[in-house]
């Protein structure tokens, strides 16, 4: 996200849309501005309303430190206030939208057509776990910020929460592959899953799938915070090689989800390439 799109940056105190005012704060014109020009031109979800509640992070030590008086008494704080309104209301929009696609009972809903979809749909279940393993989690949000060393390039760069995002996006992967999922309430929801299909084709490839997948979740856990320091150094540096490890575990575990795939008749597989 390119920060300077949506709100000043140091160096650049009146950059953004919020400072201009001849650009009218409401969802419909901040929906429009997103990826405008580029998709580095991000004007909503959770990273513009990340970078509005922290800041630009510009301590080794911790994450953005925007002070409150920005929302209070700096030039456009009005605006300010408005716009981490408006983004917000989007971001809900988008939620309940997806609350709704996957609402149980519905004749119309995306889950009536998923649960419906058979061979197919279970492919896309295979496809988006290989996808978000290999292209996304080890390659867009921890590879390229290995590689670079930049802070800029963390997933989560204002609040320094990526060690987190990391965590969560790993057990993800796990809950869909073992048709588990823990509440808010620590009641525990599971059903059939991906891994009892395998194993009735394959029971050890469906074992060393869910061992490697349980790997990937124990070696993200041990990226420390924050992120931003893990990445720099040299190749041997220690939160360097813990990264590492978790991007080599998830990239076998896209290779067992792709042999998993394959043990259920489903070879149409397009994973997303970091």
């Amino acid at each position: 996200m390119d920060e300077s799109y949506v709100d000043g940056v140091v160096g650049h105190s009146d950059a953004g849309l919020i400072n201009d005012p001849s650009f009218v704060i409401t969802k419909k014109s901040v929906a429009e501005r997103n990826e405008k020009g580029g998709e580095e031109n991000i004007a909503t979800g959770w990273h513009a309303i990340e970078f509005l509640l922290w800041g630009q992070d510009l301590s080794e030590t911790g994450p953005g430190a925007r002070p409150w008086t920005d929302y209070t008494t700096a030039p456009n704080a009005d605006r300010r206030r408005q716009y981490l309104t408006v983004v917000t209301e989007l971001l809900i929009d988008d939620l309940t939208y997806l609350t709704r696609a996957w609402r149980p009972g519905s004749k119309l809903n995306y889950r009536t057509r998923f649960e419906d979809g058979g061979q197919e749909s279970l492919r896309k279940i295979f496809v988006d776990l290989g996808s978000l393993s290999r292209g996304e989690l080890a390659g867009e949000r921890l590879e390229v910020a290995l590689n670079s060393q930049d802070q800029e390039d963390e997933h989560s760069c204002f609040s320094d929460n990526t060690h987190r995002d990391a965590v969560l996006n790993a057990a993800g992967i796990e809950n869909v592959w073992l048709g588990r999922y823990k509440r808010a309430d620590g009641t525990l929801l599971q059903g059939h899953s991906p891994r009892d299909l395998v194993a009735a084709k394959d029971a050890a490839l469906a074992e060393r799938t869910s061992h490697q997948i349980a790997q990937s979740v124990a070696a993200a856990q041990a990226i420390q915070a924050p992120f931003d320091r893990e990445i720099v150094g040299a190749k041997d540096a220690p939160g360097r090689l813990r990264i590492q490890a978790t991007v080599n575990s998830l990239i076998q575990q896209s290779k067992d989800l792709v042999a998993a795939a394959h043990a259920l008749g489903i070879t149409k597989l397009t994973l997303v390439q970091p």
